[in-house]
């Protein structure tokens, strides 16, 4: 990734720790002294390297889970009759979390409340069958305590 690039390895270094702090990335852009373009084009090379790490993450014994939601941008929010949908709608995206004392899994499981199939999606190949689950009694985790037999 960084071989045969003109960028120094400092720069990068400048640009993932102004990510990592949650920055945006127009300010990423202004501290960097670089295009917003370039910044985006970074932020997708980041992405890229980043996105199969947690393909082999496998998590045993005492496992947490729960699901953390966050709005979507205002411009994709869905308005009917005049007004925003609320609570646990499709304007919502539903990331599924995972941690065993030493390991965290996170996966977007889509938009909107959680189901058996999205749960099941997400965790069944990454929670060690046995394992003991600890979870908020969610009607979707069901499926992962009769499957893994947790």
């Amino acid at each position: 990734m960084f071989d045969n690039h003109k960028i120094a390895i400092s720069e990068w270094i400048e640009f993932c720790l102004g990510i990592f702090r949650y920055e945006s990335i127009n300010l990423t852009s202004k501290n960097n002294k670089n295009s917003f373009t370039t910044s985006k084009y970074w932020l997708y090379k980041l992405f890229y390297i980043i996105e199969d790490m947690q393909d082999d993450i496998v998590l045993e014994g005492n496992v947490y889970i729960d699901e953390t939601f966050y709005p979507v941008v205002e411009s994709d929010k869905t308005v009917k009759d005049g007004k925003k949908l609320r609570g646990l709608s499709k304007d919502q995206i539903c990331i599924g979390i995972a941690y065993d004392g030493n390991h965290v899994y996170a996966h977007v499981e889509g938009f909107g409340k959680t189901c058996q199939k999205k749960t099941k999606d997400t965790f069944i190949n990454h929670i060690k069958p046995g394992s003991h689950l600890i979870h908020d009694k969610e009607k979707s985790h069901k499926i992962l305590i009769k499957e893994l037999k947790l």
